[in-house]
């Protein structure tokens, strides 16, 4: 186990924007971390510039992370290779960057265009052979890529929404104060 001492010599050699950083997320360090960083904290006199920089920089980081989030979404043609290429070795690779990159919009568009695609094809197929239609390949296609309107039009409804009220609820519950629209 870790003792006080071990991490006052540990929090010694850290900067101080990393102290800064234990600090602000203290529910992701014991008590006794965040105590022996508040103290390293406060021997250093640290000048009130530098945590206004600090700040700042949270502040950007923050709006970069709400803006990957909730603003940039997938074009038009992404949206259309989504629908029509919903077979996941198809598109596992852009799916991944935007996971690695924090583009939950784009993540959650990308998902939403497979599923409706993939349903869509489906259902085409099992009514057409339902009802027994002797009716050509590219009907069905032409079918099938008709059902993209409405995967168009309820997107923003599903997707950029949704995120957008979790967001706003996640910022509420941080202590944020958001301006009425």
């Amino acid at each position: 186990m870790i003792t006080k001492e071990d991490l006052q010599h540990k929090y010694q050699q850290l900067p101080t924007e990393r102290l800064m950083q234990i600090i602000d997320n203290r529910s992701n360090y014991t008590e006794l971390a965040v105590e022996v960083a508040i103290a390293e904290f406060t021997s250093r006199n640290v000048p009130e510039e530098e945590i206004r920089d600090y700040r700042l920089k949270q502040i950007g980081n923050l709006h970069s992370a709400i803006e990957k989030t909730t603003v940039h979404q997938l074009n038009f043609f992404q949206k259309l290779l989504f629908f029509f290429l919903f077979i996941p070795l198809l598109n596992f690779a852009f799916k991944m960057n935007y996971k690695s990159d924090g583009f939950s919009l784009k993540l959650r568009q990308s998902n939403y265009y497979s599923l409706i695609g993939f349903l869509s094809l489906m259902l085409s197929t099992i009514t057409l052979v339902a009802y027994d239609w002797d009716i050509a390949d590219s009907t069905v296609l032409g079918i099938w890529m008709i059902f993209f309107i409405p995967a168009y039009l309820l997107d923003d409804f599903f997707n950029k929404r949704i995120l957008v009220e979790r967001t706003k609820k996640s910022l509420i519950e941080n202590g944020f104060e958001l301006e009425e629209e």
